[in-house]
């Protein structure tokens, strides 16, 4: 493979393309391989995800966008969180691009893929994942950065094999499970920061805006309880972010309060060259906070538990795979694909998942974000917290929040 056209000379001479990752919305990510020698001579094999934000014609939007991202990650560190390794900003005369980036790879499929191919996950595998993702979003929140785009695309699983029985059958496994040695084994990224959005203190001290209160439907308001410490609910620092956002993200994984009072918003930024990134930067708002994530993970652990999509009934499903037609067709593939052993997609009603699962789906998924179970409550949860036996939990109140230092100074210069 060639090197793209938009590729600065810099990153030309450092890293060799190997093939398309992906495309989005904002740009392209390549996977390469770092061609420069180290001081023994030999040939670093480091690869590496090369993503470029915008193209020609470059816009403000996309330019901001980048920004933040490369901002934001380069403060991040976790060990289930994608590392930005380098970046480059052409000149804004090149017309390039807005920025590349050279980001971590984790190689193995994403949890949209495993989801695909076999359906609902075993309890262990799932709940292996599960924590894992919880844990980097409670960290994400801990500086006050909301990823937006939470979703089974952009969840990597290392070393996890399409042909791991494992992953899908909950046969042979008990009580004295080795979480450390899961974890080890089945290990979690949560990579594309492109709509990550980091808060301000000035997000928790303004009161939240008087807005128009969602409507929920009936089986939204028989969801439960939002948390099995519902006491903490009011002292949470999730629930003192709350501001005028971009309404973006995955419709199937979003949160109501985010596409449920969607807004027109007079951008402000068209007549400065330099765009503040801890400013809106689209024309469609709406009013949201840290909790938007918490929704996006419990549709995602409700996806990996019964199979289903959030947009599909699992019961329907369930009905339309016992159909005689679809055994048919299954039996028919079964012998044709024989040696390539292909899965059946496979569901799990909600009825049987375990008490505590289902409470922390319940509460992550509440319509009304006041009521719902917090990122950081979660992570409380026996059911993730047990798994992460070597970590130590974040605190989930307020007072502990270590904003990112770009924020910090952002803001002091505000006030100069």
């Amino acid at each position: 493979m060639e090197a793209p056209a938009h590729w600065p000379a810099e990153v030309v001479r450092t890293y060799a393309p190997i093939k398309p990752l992906g495309k989005g919305g904002f740009g392209s990510v390549v996977l390469a391989r770092k061609k420069k020698q180290n001081e023994s001579g030999s040939n670093q094999d480091d690869e590496v995800a090369i993503k470029v934000v915008g193209s020609e014609n470059v816009t403000k939007q996309e330019r901001g966008y980048a920004h933040r991202e490369i901002d934001i990650l380069k403060e991040l560190d976790h060990p289930n969180i994608m590392r930005l390794l380098d970046y480059w900003e052409p000149p804004r005369t090149d017309h390039t691009c807005a920025a590349v980036m050279a980001l971590s790879y984790s190689k193995g499929p994403t949890l949209q893929n495993l989801l695909e191919t076999g359906g609902a996950l075993s309890f262990n595998f799932a709940r292996v994942v599960a924590a894992q993702i919880v844990d980097a979003v409670t960290y994400c929140h801990s500086r006050a950065v909301l990823h937006r785009d939470i979703k089974p695309d952009n969840v990597v699983v290392s070393v996890a094999s399409k042909r791991e029985d494992k992953i899908w059958d909950n046969e042979g496994q008990t009580h004295n499970t080795d979480w450390e040695y899961l974890l080890k084994k089945w290990r979690v990224t949560l990579i594309d920061f492109g709509f990550a959005r980091a808060l301000t203190p000035d997000d928790m001290r303004k009161p939240p805006p008087r807005i128009a209160k969602l409507d929920m439907d009936a089986s939204t308001r028989s969801a439960g309880s939002a948390s099995s410490n519902g006491s903490n609910l009011n002292k949470s620092l999730s629930r003192l972010f709350s501001r005028q956002m971009s309404s973006l993200g995955n419709r199937k994984y979003a949160a109501p309060e985010i596409t449920k009072d969607i807004r027109q918003y007079k951008l402000s930024y068209h007549s400065n060259p330099d765009v503040d990134v801890t400013k809106t930067l689209s024309d469609h708002v709406s009013f949201y906070g840290l909790l938007a994530d918490a929704y996006s993970l419990g549709n995602t652990i409700k996806y990996m538990l019964t199979g289903a999509p959030p947009d599909e009934d699992v019961n329907q499903l369930i009905s339309l795979s016992n159909h005689p037609l679809a055994l048919l067709f299954r039996c028919v593939r079964r012998k044709k694909d024989k040696d390539t052993a292909q899965r059946t997609v496979r569901y799990r009603r909600s009825s049987d998942l375990p008490p505590e699962v289902a409470r922390l789906i319940r509460g992550a998924t509440h319509y009304d974000p006041q009521q719902r179970t917090s990122v950081r409550t979660m992570r409380l949860y026996p059911w993730i917290d047990d798994v992460l036996v070597d970590r130590e939990s974040l605190p989930s109140t307020a007072r502990h929040v270590n904003y990112l230092s770009f924020v910090l100074k952002l803001e002091k210069e505000d006030d100069l």
